[in-house]
């Protein structure tokens, strides 16, 4: 019973380490610096002057965004910014991250600039959920 426990505590951290979150800037070899999340989407906020706030169930590091030259104030949210211009893509790109927060499905985001003391996404991935145990 002992070696079972152990195992099965072994196995349970096993499958936490491997879908814990990752949150970082990093350079890029084929267009500019970016900061990327792979991660479970915690919360949503949009308010009535367009902007959608996306928090991240881990922080993007204040101190490495700014190594890129990203001034932000927070690194625990992706921002949106609603404008006249970008509304359809802005909806989408919203709608996406609700499924995955309803779904809570894994996304991927990228950011490769700021609003407002925050990351702005630019692009975003909803993993398989399939990928889970």
């Amino acid at each position: 019973m002992k070696y079972l426990l152990i195992l099965l505590t072994a196995h349970f951290l096993f499958i936490e380490q491997a879908h814990a979150a990752i949150a970082l800037c990093k350079s890029s070899a084929t267009s500019t610096s970016y900061c990327k999340y792979v991660g479970k989407v915690e919360q949503i906020y949009i308010n009535n002057d367009g902007l959608v706030l996306i928090f991240l169930e881990k922080e993007i590091p204040i101190d490495m965004a700014m190594k890129f030259n990203y001034k932000i104030s927070s690194g625990k949210a992706i921002a949106l910014e609603i404008t006249p211009d970008n509304s359809y893509l802005t909806s989408l790109i919203y709608h996406t991250a609700m499924e995955a927060l309803t779904e809570n499905i894994e996304v991927e985001i990228h950011a490769r600039s700021t609003v407002k003391g925050y990351m702005k996404l630019d692009r975003i991935w909803l993993n398989s959920p399939n990928n889970f145990f």
